[in-house]
C-alpha cells in the first residue's frame, strides 16, 4: 500500500477490543463516517456515521490473535486475527493473516496523507509534538488545493517541518509556496497577494491567508489573518488583501 513496508506500521499481535468505551474526535479534520473526498464529503449510499467504542489512526500491521509463531518468513506472528471489536479505525490496514474479522460495531475509513506546515517551531507550534493533533495541517485533495497541477503542486510530510524561513516542507525542486505571489510589501499601504487556487468540490471554498506583521509567534493581531472566496472553478486566481502596518518587525 502506497510503496510501505511492515517497518512503518504498528505491529500488533493480539486482540484488539475497545468497548471500553470513546468516540470519534470532532476536530482536526477526522472522518465521522465513511464520506467521500478522504472523508470530508458527503456519506457514502447507505452509510452513516460512526459509533464505536475506541479510535484509532494511522496504518496498522495487525495479527490478531496468531495462529502461527514468528519463523525465517515472518518477523512477527502471523495467521488468523481474533475478532477486531467495537473500534474505529482511519487510515489503512497493512497484513500478514490468512483471516481478517471485523466484528461488533467496528468500523473503518482510509484516510489520504496529510499536508503540514513549516513556520519556526517556537511560538506558531508546527509539529504534532507541540500542537499535539489539532495542528496545522489539512488532508490533500485533488479536489481543492492551492496551485493548478496537483501532481507538481503538491507534497506530503508525515510532521510538521519547520525551519527558520518556512521552507522546510518543500519537496525535491518544489516549493509548496510556488502558488502564491507577493507584491511589494510597503509599511501602511495594501497589499494583494494573489493565490492560485484550483476548486473543483463543487462549492465555494474560503481561502485564508496569515502574515505576522510583528513577528510575535501568533497571527491574533490586527491585519493578520485575511479570507476571501474561492469560487468553484477548475483553476482561478484568488487576491488576499492585505494591509502592512505602518509599524511592525520581522514579519513571517
Amino acid at each position: 500500500m502506497g510503496g510501505l513496508s511492515p517497518a512503518n506500521f504498528i505491529h500488533v499481535a493480539g486482540d484488539i477490543n475497545s468497548s471500553g468505551g470513546g468516540g470519534t474526535p470532532s476536530d482536526f479534520g477526522f472522518p465521522q463516517g465513511p464520506r467521500l473526498d478522504n472523508g470530508q464529503g458527503s456519506l457514502a449510499s447507505g452509510a452513516s456515521d460512526f459509533s464505536g467504542g475506541g479510535f484509532f489512526t494511522g496504518y496498522w500491521l495487525t495479527t490478531g490473535s496468531p495462529t502461527n509463531p514468528a519463523d525465517a518468513t515472518w518477523s512477527v506472528p502471523y495467521g488468523a486475527t481474533s475478532s477486531l471489536s467495537n473500534g474505529i479505525f482511519i487510515g489503512g490496514w497493512y497484513s500478514i493473516t490468512t483471516q481478517f474479522s471485523m466484528t461488533s460495531g467496528t468500523s473503518g475509513v482510509h484516510v489520504g496523507p496529510l499536508d503540514y506546515g513549516d513556520l519556526p517551531e517556537n511560538g506558531y507550534l508546527t509539529t504534532r509534538k507541540t500542537a499535539g493533533p489539532s495542528g496545522p495541517a489539512h488532508i490533500i485533495t485533488d479536489k481543492l488545493f492551492l496551485g493548478t497541477n496537483f501532481a507538481t503542486d503538491i507534497d506530503s510530510e508525515g510532521d510538521g517541518q519547520p525551519n527558520a524561513n518556512a521552507t522546510g516542507d518543500n519537496g525535491v525542486n518544489q516549493g509548496d509556496e510556488q502558488a502564491v505571489t507577493f507584491p511589494a510589501l510597503i509599511r501602511g499601504q495594501p497589499a494583494n497577494v494573489t493565490v492560485s487556487v484550483t476548486n473543483n468540490i463543487g462549492a465555494t471554498a474560503t481561502l485564508y491567508g496569515f502574515i505576522d506583521w510583528n513577528g510575535d509567534g501568533d497571527f491574533n493581531d490586527t491585519g493578520e489573518t485575511v479570507t476571501t472566496t474561492a469560487p468553484q472553478s477548475h483553476s482561478l486566481q484568488c487576491d488576499a488583501h492585505f494591509q502592512r502596518p505602518a509599524e511592525c518587525g520581522h514579519w513571517r
